[in-house]
């Protein structure tokens, strides 16, 4: 087969179109074309043409992870499941990830440390729920318990200051009913049983 035609697309200068014996065929990424020196005229097999579409592939994946991380910090699982979500195989999945790992983007042990420390002072969230958000990601146990022990900070003084704000919207009911309301609260938001009656006992 031959390149009769290799167009710098009009909407996306950094993609091309290619066309082989005359017909149109895919839309390959600059780096791709580079990659693998393609140009008109040049005689290209259906290994060379696989391996083409093969590696646009894993440059879109590549370029979608980039993306999804330019948001927020993720696990693995959560880029592996974006990356599904879109139609990528396992293959290209897999790729996918080990590229990341190797650039030092994705690491579940980091991304536990930051998502705790978020967790615990900007949503004011307790351990207990944390510890469970963090499961759901995809983060295995052994590291959460770890990420939890090096960031080693007492929830007790996050939960006071809860207390502090909701006790004033609460203090116009019985002292009964403003501590129930108090210990629901901060059970929702997943303190655990210790913490909250160490901090409910100072009401």
């Amino acid at each position: 087969m031959k390149i009769t035609k290799l167009s710098r697309q009009k909407r996306k200068s950094d993609r091309f179109s290619l066309y082989l014996d005359g017909s149109f065929v895919t839309g390959l990424s600059a780096e791709t074309v580079a990659r693998l020196h393609l140009a008109e005229g040049k005689e290209i097999d259906s290994v060379q043409l696989q391996k083409a579409i093969s590696q646009e592939e894993s440059q879109k994946a590549l370029n979608y992870a980039y993306r999804l991380l330019s948001y927020r910090a993720r696990s693995e699982k959560e880029i592996s499941e974006r990356l599904a979500n879109r139609g990528y195989s396992e293959t290209v999945i897999n790729q996918t990830l080990a590229e990341l790992k190797r650039a030092g983007l994705i690491d579940d042990k980091e991304f536990a440390l930051i998502f705790i420390q978020d967790r615990l002072n900007l949503a004011k969230r307790g351990k207990r729920a944390i510890y469970t958000e963090l499961l759901r990601k995809g983060v295995a146990k052994s590291v959460i318990e770890q990420a939890l022990k090096e960031i080693n900070q007492d929830e007790t003084d996050i939960a006071k200051a809860l207390v502090k704000k909701y006790a004033k919207r609460y203090q116009k009911l019985e002292p009964e009913k403003r501590k129930k309301r108090l210990y629901d609260l901060l059970l929702r938001r997943g303190f655990t049983f210790k913490t909250i009656e160490a901090v409910l006992g100072v009401v």
